[in-house]
């Protein structure tokens, strides 16, 4: 009995594991797609600065904290530089639905047709 709940957790930890793995993948392809989105070199460095800075989670996402940029780079981007809202929102929700049924919502109904 308390081998085969040993082996239940190791599956579920191994199944978190992959989810995990596969929800970097999706990310990065996301990060990918708004870099895309930018006209320039410079603002997809102010893009990728703005992205370190909620991804380092430390709780500091103002553009002070920035180690790549300074706060001013990151305001003129957020501000000044003529970007696509709409097509990053575009971008945005399009990958989030795509993610939640790839993870979600597909295995459940390759298993209910099995």
């Amino acid at each position: 009995m308390i081998a085969l709940e040993s082996q239940n957790m190791r599956e579920k930890a191994w199944n978190i594991e992959i989810k995990a793995r596969e929800m970097l993948a999706h990310a990065q392809e996301l990060v990918y797609s708004l870099k895309a989105l930018m006209p320039t070199q410079y603002q997809k460095d102010n893009l990728e600065a703005m992205l370190a800075l909620f991804l380092e989670a430390q709780g500091h996402p103002l553009p002070e904290h920035s180690q790549t940029k300074s706060p001013s780079a990151i305001s003129r981007f957020l501000n000044i530089n003529p970007w696509s809202t709409r097509e990053m929102i575009r971008v945005v929700r399009s990958w989030a639905l795509q993610t939640v049924f790839n993870l979600y919502l597909a295995p459940a109904q390759n298993t209910a047709l099995k």
